[in-house]
């Protein structure tokens, strides 16, 4: 039995580039993977290895036909860079808005100063943003998020093949603006049960301060919010789960609804 190697000729060359481009884009930006923490040649290596899978099972004729001058080309790439980023950047919107909200709790427990690196966005984060991120991450692979978004990459070919982004259509940045202004929404139902206990706390120690202003009330109040917030905390997490699975499975119909007004 003869063995016939693969032809790479120009068109086949173009078309896997155009491929690996769409992927690194949705890699370098996608949450967890796509933070400074992990190398550059891992991801490259992630976007290679999803390019090679893809490929074959992708109809060739969506890669579109070779570019016949360097400024189409380049248009080509802008396109497939922006369609990447836009799948990528839209599934970071729930985890930012599950750490911002995180934040405010932390200043509200006066954990605030205790800071620890975020590997995602490279930044100091309290403590408390750290953990419930962590938590909104095993959750979004407990129920198989990863995986939609990487059928999301395969099936971008079949709604915007190679050269079918609208540029001029500003349809798709308006709904990706209204996810963003999303974000408050998610940070608020995530964290509402302490941010509600926290602020009855503190109403309390405020009365007691002016009813028995022989309490200090700075010494009794810090270690009192920290011991109430962390205890609504773990009893919340139930809530924390319901919300964010509501908001993953809303996020799975909003990333295909961007790429649809991304076609036009």
């Amino acid at each position: 039995m003869n063995f016939t190697p693969p032809v790479f000729d120009l068109t086949t060359v173009y078309w896997f580039f155009v491929l690996f481009l769409r992927a690194a884009s949705f890699i370098f930006t996608a949450p967890i993977i796509g933070s400074r923490n992990v190398p550059v040649t891992v991801k490259a290596g992630l976007s290679l290895a999803i390019a090679i899978v893809v490929y074959p099972v992708i109809p060739h004729s969506y890669f579109g036909q070779v570019p016949e001058n360097l400024p189409t080309l380049a248009m080509i790439v802008i396109r497939e860079v922006i369609i990447g980023m836009a799948i990528g950047y839209g599934a970071r919107l729930v985890f930012d808005g599950v750490q911002f909200g995180a934040q405010y709790v932390a200043f509200m427990m006066g954990l605030g100063i205790a800071n620890v690196l975020d590997p995602q966005s490279e930044a100091q984060m309290p403590i408390i943003a750290q953990m419930e991120g962590v938590i909104a991450f095993i959750l979004f692979i407990a129920i198989g998020g990863h995986l939609w978004f990487i059928s999301a990459f395969h099936d971008s070919y079949y709604i915007i093949p190679t050269g079918g982004f609208k540029l001029v259509s500003g349809a798709w940045v308006l709904y990706l603006m209204k996810m963003v202004g999303r974000l408050f929404v998610i940070a608020m139902k995530v964290n509402a049960p302490i941010w509600a206990a926290l602020l009855f706390t503190q109403v309390c120690m405020g009365i007691v301060a002016r009813m028995i202003p022989q309490i200090n009330i700075f010494i009794v109040g810090f270690p009192l919010q920290i011991a109430i917030g962390f205890f609504v905390l773990a009893f919340s997490l139930n809530v924390l789960a319901t919300v964010l699975e509501r908001y993953f499975y809303q996020l799975h119909k909003d990333i295909f609804l961007i790429m649809r007004l991304m076609a036009g």
